[in-house]
């Protein structure tokens, strides 16, 4: 009887043994199978220096917002256009500008992103300049949200900001410095969601 245990236990440590061997061999292993899959490697550095340049970089930054914008908003219809261009007018009736567009000589200081639609609604983006007067920004809302109602429009967000900050870069270019938003007011046609107060706005550098 005793043999017999006596046989057992021996196997049982020779069982264990190997285990533990191909535990070992395994982990002396394993950390090798990174080399011996070389695409896993260039693609972890990929992404690390891509996940780098984007922390750092204002310009890679925008690129890649704006591929993934398209892929969530797509691009404007013609009606799009139409719509946009249809709330810049009525803005222009509703204020009368005193100064002209800095950045844009000969125009109203008035700038519209038209809106689009594919798997989310971005809205008509809308940046007033020069109207610091909380009536006439008033006039200007209220013109807007009439005709968001009457024309059965998709949102609308409206920006005023103090004043254009245009730094001239050449003879026919030139980009935004900081500016600062007085108050965004964003218009449905069921609700107005106004954020009053100042606020520095920085313009990505492409």
């Amino acid at each position: 009887m005793s043999g017999h245990l006596f046989l057992g236990d021996r196997r049982f440590r020779v069982e264990a043994e190997r285990i533990a061997d191909a535990h070992v061999t395994a982990a002396r292993i394993s950390p090798t199978r990174w080399f011996q899959r070389p695409w896993i490697l260039v693609s972890a550095v990929i992404l690390s220096l891509g996940l780098f340049a984007f922390a750092v970089s204002d310009s890679v930054r925008f690129v890649v917002l704006s591929n993934v914008s398209l892929c969530l908003y797509g691009m404007p219809t013609p009606k799009d256009r139409q719509d946009a261009d249809v709330v810049v007018d009525v803005i222009k009736g509703a204020h009368k500008f005193t100064h002209k567009s800095v950045s844009q000589p000969g125009y109203e200081p008035v700038f519209v992103t038209p809106g689009r639609r594919l798997l989310i609604v971005q809205p008509i983006v809308v940046s007033v300049y020069d109207v610091t007067s909380r009536d006439n920004q008033n006039k200007i809302v209220d013109a807007v949200r009439n005709l968001v109602v009457r024309r059965l429009l998709m949102p609308v967000e409206i920006s005023f900001i103090d004043h254009e900050n245009w730094i001239v870069d050449g003879p026919n270019s030139g980009h935004r410095g900081p500016e600062t938003q007085l108050r965004k007011v964003y218009i449905t046609r069921s609700h107005i969601r106004d954020h009053t107060g100042n606020k520095l706005v920085n313009y990505p550098t492409v």
